[in-house]
């Protein structure tokens, strides 16, 4: 292991090096540019950095403004992220604390808040603080969340429904799974899931809660606000009849963004609203390396326009490691009802023949009848609860799986086996002893009247 140690905790020397025995390498220094250089050194090893408010800030500033520096470029420039630790002072105000320890947080790391005490050689304080670093860095790495950003530019396209039964696929999978509803105006997410008045109180409420937000809100804040559902999804509702989707401010929704990195979740999965292009905080989740645009089509006229829309606005966007968004879209076609005048697959041809490059996820079929009896039940019941073996169901655990595939997620993340899944094969392949998990081709896109009658 290879510490670069900033801090002047009596004792914390020593108790590394008996701990980490001689194999790896510490780096101690005390002035705040030569720590700067080695963490922008490219070449230098790093899998951890200890800091404190003691080190020598920088010329014409002071040890809180060189702290904050550096943590901020560990966090949002060093590339892999490595756990920065740190020990501030118990005068320190509040605001720099809250700001410092969200900061640190992201990269893996926390922050100790010490009193003088602590500076004492072979005081029991100092020796609680240096047991501390040594169990942060026993810590696991960060698991980083895949971010699945839904959008669309049209209303009415199947968008929610659709991607939150790939997220209750993922659930039954093992997943951790959040979804987080910025369609302020509409708030589907509560009507979907039947949240109720439990809905109401979503993230909209945040800046009443915490006005003096300085780059992120408290973890506990939002998880107060999260509401973890039946189905074993956890959801963070936008609120609905009681906000306007401008009442929550850009800088309000980018301390919103900066908490939800800080949580342990596998997937976190997004719904935008048709107003995304308006909100650059939004449309910036669209360029993080992690991020997956879902673009869902379906054949009418308003929704396909709007698909394209939205990758027309995907291809302009770049993305922090140097692609476009429009690189790491997929593509999900929502078969349309009988009687449709365009049919998907001349809509499939259409889409792809001005985006050939992105990929597919594959044909969900049209069930309005699965689809409205999920809807009436009380207490929730989803498709993969009323009917798993349907058409509908399948379709989404083909997207799921493919899903994965493109964004190569561990296989190791999924703990668990879809209980429905080997039954939701065919006899004939069941008989012949294939696996469940075999690549299957992407199917043919059917006509409507075929997808119609299929889904019975």
């Amino acid at each position: 292991m290879a510490l670069l140690i900033g801090s002047d905790v009596p004792g914390l020397l020593p108790a590394l090096e008996q701990a980490l025995g001689s194999a790896h390498h510490l780096t101690l220094l005390r002035e705040a540019e030569a720590i700067a250089a080695v963490m922008r050194n490219p070449s230098a090893r790093l899998d951890a950095v200890i800091l404190s408010d003691t080190m020598v800030p920088k010329p014409g500033k002071d040890s809180a403004t060189s702290l904050w520096e550096l943590v901020v470029w560990m966090s949002r420039s060093r590339q892999p992220k490595v756990p920065v630790i740190v020990t501030l002072r118990h005068d320190t105000p509040e605001a720099i604390q809250t700001a410092l320890r969200d900061e640190v947080r992201t990269t893996g790391g926390d922050l100790q808040v010490i009193t003088p005490e602590a500076r004492t050689p072979h005081h029991p304080e100092a020796q609680r603080v240096v047991a501390w670093i040594l169990d942060q860095l026993t810590l696991e790495p960060l698991r980083h969340p895949y971010l699945m950003v839904a959008t669309s530019n049209a209303g009415g396209s199947g968008k929610t429904t659709t991607v939150m039964h790939l997220c209750l696929y993922l659930v039954r999978r093992g997943l951790r799974v959040l979804a987080v509803d910025f369609d302020i105006g509409q708030g589907a997410l509560v009507n979907f899931f039947q949240l109720g008045d439990e809905g109401r109180a979503g993230l909209t409420t945040l800046p009443d809660a915490y006005p003096h937000l300085v780059t992120s809100y408290p973890r506990e804040l939002v998880e107060q606000r999260m509401i973890h559902h039946r189905s074993g999804l956890d959801i963070l509702c936008a609120g609905q009849g009681v906000r306007d989707p401008w009442d929550i401010s850009t800088a309000c929704l980018d301390g919103l963004i900066a908490t939800l990195d800080q949580l342990a979740y596998d997937v976190v999965c997004v719904d935008l609203g048709t107003d995304w292009k308006s909100r650059p905080v939004i449309v910036s989740l669209l360029t993080r390396r992690t991020s997956t645009p879902i673009v869902v089509c379906p054949p009418g006229h308003k929704e396909r326009m709007g698909a394209l829309s939205a990758l027309e606005v995907l291809g302009k966007l770049p993305r922090e490691d140097g692609r476009l968004a429009l690189d790491a879209a997929m593509l999900v076609w929502i078969a349309g009802a009988r009687g449709h005048v365009m049919d998907i697959r001349t809509v499939r041809r259409e889409v792809l023949g001005q985006y050939p490059h992105v990929p597919e996820l594959g044909l969900v079929p049209h069930d309005p009848a699965l689809l409205s009896m999920a809807a009436e039940r009380v207490p929730f019941c989803s498709a993969f609860d009323l009917a798993p073996r349907r058409p509908y169901c399948q379709a989404i655990r083909q997207v799921a799986r493919r899903w994965m595939d493109g964004v190569a997620l561990p296989p190791a993340w999924l703990t668990r086996v879809d209980p429905d899944e080997a039954h939701a094969q065919s006899f004939w392949t069941r008989w012949a002893g294939r696996s469940a998990a075999t690549a299957t081709p992407l199917p043919s896109v059917p006509d409507a009247t075929t997808t119609k009658e299929g889904s019975r």
